[in-house]
């Protein structure tokens, strides 16, 4: 154990000498000052420890392995500041460019919003140009089709005779039942249409479903003067109201085969005229059925003898003269500047008020749901 002792003791002075003579040390050391001088501190670091390892005691290696850990840190700690300001840089400048592409993007939608808006208006201007443009030959259109309407209202040649007036199953002031006579005279073929009636006043004052070819209604007398005031005016021609004896004698067709009901026949058949149908009003010279509730467009029957429609039934039409008695028949009241005589039963009246000789009355400013008319003329 002591020649141990003795052995350790010698081998470390041994390599304590050697380290002071080792020229390795010296080399290392030298290095690692040379790699401290530039900052290259992991070099440093690597050199002062292999000096370490030859001269493990020299304390000048030690604190210089220090200082270079020391160093080391803060260089990295430097680097890692700078390389955080550095991506805080590079956020900024993405950020800018982000902000920069999206005002740029901002400024392209915004003139591509300009541009839409401008072709938009340029395409409003275009089919606000082509609505003025058609509207203006729609209003030709129609300006040529209420001539049209108006100019060509259709009108049945009714050859003047004598004919047999009132009747006796019917009520009194269609007594005493005389003889008529009337003279040539143009009728209208139809009652006046919806159509017709828009021609010439502008507008219809009746909530109606669209109807053009259905009978103008709810028309007061006075009403129909307008109208034919106005027609003459836009015409030059003489349109009228028929007199009573004028219209009933093309109701019942003429001088000659008189039938009962306007359209031609002695039986009335809702089938072949617009009238209450109803069983509970049923005679012995109609036939029960449908009861439509509502006017038809005109034509919608067969006409009678002279060619004339609805005669019988639709509206009720205005004549123009003053309700009062037949000659010699002093029980009916006189009405003169008061009542008006209308004409051929509704589609609400029953087969007794349908028939050519029944006298309906009303004041001739009274514009009855189921008044219209029909014009005459002797041009």
């Amino acid at each position: 154990m002591k020649h141990l002792a003795v052995l350790i003791v010698v081998l470390s002075c041994y390599t304590a000498t050697q380290a002071q003579t080792d020229p390795n040390f010296f080399k290392y050391k030298s290095q690692a000052d040379d790699c401290f001088a530039k900052k290259d501190y992991p070099c440093a670091d690597k050199w002062y420890r292999a000096a370490l390892v030859v001269k493990a005691n020299d304390d000048d290696c030690k604190d210089k392995l220090a200082k270079t850990r020391q160093a080391k840190k803060e260089q990295e700690a430097e680097v890692e500041k700078q390389r955080q300001e550095q991506n805080k840089k590079q956020q900024h400048t993405k950020i800018d460019q982000d902000q920069k592409e999206q005002l740029a993007n901002a400024e392209k939608e915004k003139q591509r919003l300009a541009d839409e808006n401008t072709a938009l208006k340029t395409r409003l201007a275009e089919a606000e140009r082509r609505k003025e443009i058609a509207e203006k030959k729609e209003m030709a259109i129609n300006e040529r089709l209420e001539r049209n309407i108006v100019q060509n209202i259709e009108m049945v040649y009714v050859l003047g005779g004598s004919f047999m007036m009132g009747s006796n199953e019917g009520e009194e002031d269609e007594k005493p039942v005389r003889r008529v006579t009337v003279g040539s005279f143009y009728m209208g073929k139809y009652e006046v249409t919806q159509a017709q009636w828009r021609a010439v006043m502008g507008k219809i004052h009746i909530d109606s479903e669209e109807c053009d070819d259905c009978p103008m209604y709810a028309i007061s007398w006075d009403y129909a003067q307008e109208f034919l005031t106005k027609l003459n005016a836009r015409t030059g021609k003489q349109y009228r109201l028929p007199t009573e004896a004028e219209w009933e004698y093309a109701a019942g067709g003429g001088a000659t085969n008189r039938t009962r009901f306007g359209n031609g026949k002695n039986i009335l058949d809702p089938n072949e005229a617009n009238f209450d149908g109803s069983v509970d009003f049923q005679t012995y010279y109609s036939v029960a059925g449908i009861y439509r509730e509502k006017v038809v467009p005109v034509g919608s029957f067969s006409p009678n003898a002279l060619g004339l429609y609805d005669m019988t039934g639709n509206v009720f039409e205005w004549c123009d003269g003053w309700y009062k008695g037949y000659f010699g028949n002093v029980g009916i009241p006189d009405h003169t500047n008061i009542h008006h005589v209308l004409r051929g039963g509704s589609w609400i009246s029953y087969p007794k008020n349908s028939r050519v000789s029944f006298r309906n009355d009303s004041i001739f400013t009274f514009n009855g749901e189921n008044y219209g008319f029909r014009v005459v003329s002797t041009q």
